[in-house]
């Protein structure tokens, strides 16, 4: 009840301030008639204060000009099948990315496990002969 009426006394302040705004514009109109050209120029805002006037734009070239078009609503089943794709994307994303932190410890796994067998024909070959474990690989066809 309390907010219904706390509602209701704002609704009448707003309205009366309204009224009293533009029963003091209609005053100032007809004390300065030449001033109602800025009641409908678009380049002013609400409080006075200039907006954004693009290059070579006034008043007369902005209202010639054609507006943007407008964009096609989107229907509801266009929209749930965006949503849908959305989801099914972000979850092959997610996939991808796991996949990917796989692949990386398989990579990491494989390098130590090269550096063990490089270690391994290091020992093997003993390190007498100066040539390093790739070259030696190598001439074993490995």
């Amino acid at each position: 009840g309390r907010l219904l009426l706390a509602l209701a006394m704002l609704d009448a302040l707003l309205r009366g301030a309204l009224e009293a705004a533009e029963s003091a514009q209609a005053r100032c109109l007809r004390a300065y008639p030449d001033a109602y050209d800025c009641t409908q120029d678009e380049l002013i805002s609400f409080d006075g204060t200039l907006t954004t006037v693009y290059e070579d734009e006034d008043v007369f070239t902005k209202a010639e000009r054609s507006e943007m078009p407008r964009e096609k609503p989107l229907l509801i089943h266009e929209h749930r099948r965006l949503k849908s794709e959305r989801r099914r994307l972000r979850e092959q994303l997610q996939r991808l990315k796991l996949s990917q932190s796989d692949e990386a410890q398989r990579i990491q796994d494989l390098e130590e496990r090269l550096q063990e067998l490089r270690d391994k024909v290091d020992a093997e070959a003993g390190s007498g002969d100066g040539q390093p474990a790739e070259k030696r690989l190598a001439d074993r066809g490995g």
